[in-house]
């Protein structure tokens, strides 16, 4: 255990997945012969900074959680998720031990995350108290209006793709929880909820592959990235 006290990742796969059209929610859909979730868990498994995994889902996920829960080398906590996502890591957060000081958020979903991206994103946690891995974004950006006409150039330098691991003290982000619930807020990703409170977040930027599976096609991107980083069936 580091000595800021436990690090637990909250891994959050309550979600159906209905973009992805395969009929089965993508957390089970098979990678190299695994399920999409057993890649996301084995990273954190074997990260170091990550003391112990909480892994959120669905009832109907629950014998599949379980099944990873029992190949890791770390303790593994199971909720069973709510009906959004914000529900569903305060559930996650809530079922830690008191001796949780920091918590890393992240999406079931993003299965090509590494441990080198889960370790840089907790080391900055630790230093300043929030930060999410980002990457730097390659093509222009244009904003649109409500007739679908290009109305501006975005300054590319500037901006960044948010991603998970976001990587909170404890006490921040249930600060951040209770707020949102207050004001009925719903927000995208967990750093937008700490950034309504007026607190700064760290940005970590990485150049390896760590997209959201969304889609059909990103399976197949998936499992070809998978095998370049010689992750066997």
């Amino acid at each position: 255990m580091n000595t800021r006290g436990k690090t637990v990742a909250v891994i959050l796969s309550a979600g159906s997945g209905t973009r992805m059209g395969e009929g089965v929610a993508k957390q089970q859909c098979l990678l190299l012969g695994q399920s999409l979730l057993s890649h996301t868990v084995r990273a954190f498994d074997h990260a170091q900074g990550i003391d112990g995994i909480c892994l959120v889902v669905r009832s109907e996920d629950m014998p599949l959680a379980e099944s990873i829960a029992a190949r890791c080398r770390k303790p593994v906590t199971l909720c069973i998720g709510a009906g959004d996502r914000q529900g569903s890591a305060r559930i996650g957060v809530r079922s830690l031990s008191d001796d949780v000081t920091y918590v890393a958020i992240h999406d079931g979903a993003r299965c090509l995350v590494t441990p080198q991206i889960i370790e840089k994103t907790v080391e900055k946690a630790w230093q300043t108290g929030a930060a999410c891995a980002v990457e730097r974004v390659v093509d222009t950006v244009k904003t649109v209006n409500t007739c679908g006409q290009i109305v501006g150039t975005c300054e590319r330098d500037t901006l960044r793709l948010a991603q998970t691991p976001q990587v909170f003290s404890r006490a921040l982000y249930e600060e951040a929880l209770d707020h949102a619930q207050q004001q009925g807020l719903c927000v995208t990703d967990d750093c937008a909820l700490v950034e309504v409170l007026g607190r700064e977040v760290s940005a970590v930027e990485h150049t390896d592959s760590n997209f959201k599976v969304t889609y059909k096609k990103d399976l197949f991107l998936a499992e070809c990235i998978l095998k370049e980083r010689g992750i066997e069936a």
